[in-house]
């Protein structure tokens, strides 16, 4: 399910790969809410009722080791993956995908295959969630769970792993302790969001990266060799 998802969001996301940035995410950010439509239409996969049933995992254990196993794997294996000469194309297209493709590569089929790698992480997340709840449908198509991930790589730091893991380890709790709100919880979540967003627009890890290596580089100045 996770590779099958994976290639379904690219078969999806193919027409509109020439739009980039704030763009791009709108429509990532719209589909769940159009395919949410189509299925109380055409009733299929169960229609607004969803399909239940499915196998639990053993233990809670075995569900948290796997997640964070998989959490792992991805993080440690997109960082060597853009370490490579592959990642250094991949790069290149989110700086200047105009002299990438002066070049003669091929944009559009790096950005399929691009848009292949980030579905992995969601997909596997969604099958996930199906055995942990033994449940799927309509609620899975929440505004939350599409606001949530772009919220972590805003908070976090868009353009890193890492920062969107950050972004993630931070909102995920405040969303379930502003859940006593009711309704206006997602308000709520919305200010902070846009006070982060407006205060710290590089993201907290790029944030803490930039003071690092800022605190990295003083380095005592030789005064007489400079009058030399």
């Amino acid at each position: 399910s996770t590779f099958g998802g994976a290639a379904l969001c690219t078969i999806i996301l193919l027409p509109v790969l020439r739009l980039r940035g704030v763009y791009f995410g709108l429509i990532t950010f719209a589909l769940p809410l159009l395919l949410m439509r189509i299925i109380e239409a055409t009733k299929i996969l169960g229609g607004t009722e969803g399909l239940s049933g499915f196998a639990p995992f053993p233990n809670i254990l075995v569900e948290y080791y796997l997640v964070i196993a998989v959490l792992l794997v991805f993080i440690f294996g997109f960082r060597w993956l853009f370490d490579t000469d592959y990642g250094l194309v991949l790069r290149g297209i989110r700086d200047n995908d105009r002299a990438i493709l002066a070049a003669g590569i091929s944009v559009t089929w790096y950005k399929t295959q691009a848009v292949f790698l980030a579905a992995l992480p969601g997909t596997f997340a969604g099958a996930l969630l199906t055995h942990h709840y033994q449940f799927v449908g309509i609620p899975s198509f929440s505004m939350e769970f599409s606001l949530l991930p772009l919220a972590s790589a805003i908070v976090g730091g868009p353009g890193t792993f890492a920062g969107a893991t950050v972004g993630a380890f931070i909102l995920v709790p405040l969303s379930e302790i502003l859940r006593r709100f009711g309704t206006l919880r997602m308000v709520i979540y919305a200010i902070l969001l846009t006070i982060c967003a407006v205060g710290l627009p590089e993201g907290i890890f790029h944030y803490i990266e930039r003071k690092y290596h800022q605190f990295e580089r003083l380095v005592p100045i030789d005064v007489e060799k400079g009058e030399k």
